[in-house]
This record gives C-alpha cells, sequence and structure tokens, in this order.
C-alpha cells in the first residue's frame, strides 16, 4: 500500500511541474511577441522618420525649382515686353 501511495505522490509532482513550465513557455511567448511588437514600432517609427526628412528635402528642392521657373518665366516675359515697347518708339 505505501508503494502506490508513493507512486501517486510522484505522478503529481510530475504533472505540477510540466503545468509549470508550459506556464513559463506562454509567458516567455508573450514576452517575446511584446519585444517583437515593441521592436516593429520602433523600427517604423525611424524609417518613417528617415522618409519624412527626404519628403521634406525633395519638397523644398522642387519648390525651389518651381520658384526659379517663375522667376526666369517672368524675366523673359520682362525682356520681351521691353524689346517690343523699344521697337515702338
Amino acid at each position: 500500500m505505501q508503494g502506490v501511495i508513493e507512486m501517486t505522490v510522484a505522478n503529481q509532482s510530475a504533472t505540477a511541474s510540466s503545468v509549470i513550465s508550459i506556464d513559463k513557455r506562454s509567458t516567455q511567448a508573450r514576452h517575446q511577441w511584446k519585444l517583437h511588437i515593441v521592436s516593429l514600432v520602433q523600427k517604423t517609427r525611424w524609417r518613417l522618420y528617415a522618409y519624412s526628412v527626404v519628403f521634406k528635402v525633395m519638397l523644398l528642392t522642387l519648390g525651389s525649382l518651381a520658384y526659379l521657373y517663375v522667376y526666369w518665366m517672368s524675366r523673359n516675359v520682362l525682356s520681351v515686353v521691353s524689346k517690343h515697347d523699344a521697337s515702338e518708339r
């Protein structure tokens, strides 16, 4: 009889330790998912920051080119008008 009781206690302790190890694995898995999500958010934030800097520089460049285009066109129009006025006089 005593051998049966020891066997039951041994089985219960083995079952309890396996349950604990499953809980540790699920906790580790959740922790890894949290780290993965945080890492993904940080990478996305830095990429958006980098692309926003590139976008701002491109926008500034295009704005400068548009300004120069308008400036040169206005000079050409004014020079044509002034030549036309000079030829009429």
